[in-house]
């Protein structure tokens, strides 16, 4: 039997083995344009992590809103916290509605392998899932604090009204104020003047400022100010006290009522607890304990002069 020659015979190329071999010589296509963010590695990845973010970010960002809007007015932080939290709220939704299409060019130019049988993306990077996570976990790390720190019983929980004197030695009038009423007022003035940056004068001449005793009756309240203001100062004001609800109290009970008026031209407003000179009741806050000034109004001072 004589030897044959044996060729070999090439297999025959069906149009699934082309597609197979196309796949394997596309070198070229295969990657996606280089971004023009990749220069600035993690960091850019970081930022662009922001954009997807942002939607949970703003619905954490509301419930800090509301629990902010529910806690106790008297809340030291709370008008700080309200206007930085409206402010994130506001940058947030700037950044979603100028932010998308940021994101999308930088997803879409991520050198990551491209096949032409891809079916679904491609998982995000290592770089763009930590940002992801990062960025979430400091949202909630964020949202909580502006919460807590809202609503934390401090040292210096004090409110103002917003209108308050120009100068730390204003002068006021007791031409018309008497016995009991004159001596607790002076008694005022001096714990005023003892612990806090301003200096609080007398005369019995005419003044800015003028203090009352006197009987009005049952109007409701056992002392009252009242002042003109102009671009948050005071420019002339008025404080009373009304001896129907005072007659017979003691002289430390009196005080404490002036330093509640003194304390409101001076642009302290009211708090929430009994237990400070600027409770709504000077006379209740007496009957709890209070007999001078406490941190909370010391502390109120010292911020406004």
């Amino acid at each position: 039997m004589g030897k044959g020659n044996h060729e070999t015979t090439p297999p025959m190329v069906t149009p699934q083995r082309r597609e197979t071999v196309a796949q394997l010589v596309v070198p070229a296509r295969s990657r996606r344009l280089r971004s023009p963010w990749w220069g600035w590695g993690p960091l850019a990845g970081s930022v662009v992590a922001l954009i997807p973010a942002l939607p949970i970010s703003l619905l954490l960002s509301l419930v800090a809103l509301l629990a902010v809007l529910l806690t106790d007015d008297s809340a030291p932080h709370r008008r700080l916290t309200l206007r930085l939290v409206v402010g994130w709220i506001a940058l947030q939704a700037i950044v979603m509605l100028v932010g998308g299409a940021l994101w999308s060019s930088f997803h879409l130019t991520l050198p990551k392998p491209l096949r032409y049988d891809q079916r679904h993306r491609h998982p995000e990077s290592k770089e763009t899932s930590s940002a992801k996570k990062t960025t979430y976990l400091l949202i909630l790390i964020l949202t909580t604090a502006s919460i807590l720190w809202a609503g934390s019983p401090t040292s210096h929980g004090y409110t103002t009204t917003g209108c308050r004197w120009g100068t730390k030695s204003p002068t006021i009038s007791t031409r018309n104020v008497h016995g009991t009423y004159n001596s607790a007022l002076y008694s005022a003035r001096s714990n005023i003047n003892a612990r806090t940056p301003v200096t609080l004068n007398t005369t019995y001449e005419g003044a800015l400022w003028w203090a009352w005793d006197g009987s009005y009756g049952s109007s409701g309240w056992e002392g009252i100010s009242s002042w003109s203001c102009r671009s948050g100062k005071v420019t002339g004001a008025n404080s009373r006290v009304n001896e129907t609800y005072l007659a017979g109290a003691p002289s430390g009970q009196i005080k404490v009522v002036w330093l509640h008026e003194l304390s409101h031209v001076f642009g302290l407003g009211h708090v929430n607890s009994k237990k400070r000179v600027m409770y709504t009741s000077a006379s209740e806050a007496y009957r709890n304990g209070v007999r001078s000034l406490t941190s909370d109004e010391i502390a109120g001072y010292r911020n406004l002069y």
